[in-house]
């Protein structure tokens, strides 16, 4: 907020000094402070001493950075610096947040597709078929390999009967699974 001398002894303070006159900012004071701003804000100059050198700059038309170093208030090499225009920055990357943790998929029974043997020449067959079990967890447990979709699908559908039963827990490689762990019963099937 820029204050007349006047309103600045009446208010006390000078929040930010007044604007030197000359050619209107190409950008907005918020983007780019001006010169008097920023030696006050680094503390090179008090805010009377930028306001008595504003003065002398409306009386004499020189520049307002030729009067600071004159009068001794800030070094050459400072008001260089702070003369140069900002350079140009890059936009900064901003990291996507987090995926938040997926709620477990619901499971949904969906009747396998049958094996279509292929019509068209120089078509493949699948080859084998990978059983897996995926958990709450997201972790997906091995439950067999074999040649074909058939009996990879008679496997799946084993665990299935398993996992419904109120028996104990199905072994699955090794492990006693909680049927409440379990997600899914996945049938991948791999070509040549």
């Amino acid at each position: 907020m820029n204050l007349s001398p006047a309103a600045a002894g009446a208010a006390g303070v000078i929040s930010e000094p007044p604007l030197s006159p000359g050619a209107a900012p190409s950008a907005p004071l918020a983007a780019a402070p001006s010169l008097e701003a920023q030696v006050v804000r680094i503390g090179l100059m008090k805010p009377a001493d930028v306001e008595t050198t504003l003065k002398e700059e409306a009386e004499t038309g020189r520049p307002f950075a030729e009067l600071a170093v004159e009068h001794g208030h800030v070094e050459a090499a400072d008001m260089a610096r702070l003369a140069e225009p900002a350079p140009a920055q890059a936009p900064q990357q901003v990291a996507p947040d987090p995926e938040p943790e997926a709620a477990p998929e619901p499971v949904v029974a969906v009747e396998p597709v049958a094996a279509v043997e292929p019509d068209v020449p120089g078509a493949v067959a699948p080859a084998s078929a990978q059983v897996f079990i995926r958990l709450t967890s997201g972790e997906r447990i091995a439950a067999g390999t074999f040649d074909g979709a058939d009996p990879a699908e008679g496997r799946a559908k084993e665990l299935m009967r398993a996992l419904d039963a109120d028996a104990d827990w199905p072994c699955i490689d090794g492990r006693y699974i909680r049927p409440d762990a379990v997600v899914s019963i996945d049938v991948e099937l791999t070509t040549i």
